[in-house]
């Protein structure tokens, strides 16, 4: 992304002075490949527009996607529902040596399955997919790639019930 847009995504876009139509607008004009029926609150902040956002998709205040500039993929399925103060974290580092642990950078892409339901203060890490019709409980750190329909609490988080499947 570049600087003007980064700019708009991250200073403009998330301001309580945006309303939810000029937030979209400003997303798609820096690249996002946005579905209908997004609700995106404010205070929200992207490393990365390679972002495909589906449609009914609710993003609520102060969520985070960082990919340190990696270009990492971020998918947000249909009909998903994201609490305040989640952070998608794409990125991380390789163990180094004892003089410094925080190593080479490596970002790895991240999907969240249609129909999820991502609790508040929830943080998914680099390479998981959250399966569709999932919920993960607020304060969960995702650090593995979930089964479907389940729900998911904890440090790490950890499957403790399946849900009912409707169709």
């Amino acid at each position: 992304m570049n600087k003007t847009y980064k700019i708009l995504v991250n200073t403009l876009a998330p301001s309580i002075l945006a309303n939810g139509g000029l937030r979209k607008k400003i997303l798609k004009l820096s690249g996002f490949k946005i579905g209908s029926g997004l609700r995106i609150n404010s205070g929200f902040h992207f490393d990365s527009n390679n972002v495909q956002i589906g449609n009914n998709v609710v993003i609520n205040h102060f969520f985070n996607f960082f990919d340190a500039g990696k270009n990492a993929k971020l998918i947000i399925e249909d009909n998903v529902f994201i609490g305040p103060n989640c952070h998608i974290v794409a990125m991380s580092h390789e163990i180094g040596t004892s003089m410094q642990r925080a190593d080479k950078t490596y970002a790895k892409d991240i999907t969240i399955g249609r129909g999820s339901w991502i609790g508040a203060d929830v943080k998914i890490l680099p390479g998981v997919t959250v399966a569709e019709g999932c919920v993960i409980g607020a304060s969960a750190t995702v650090t593995k790639s979930t089964e479907p329909n389940g729900l998911y609490v904890g440090i790490p988080a950890k499957r403790i019930r399946d849900l009912v499947v409707n169709n």
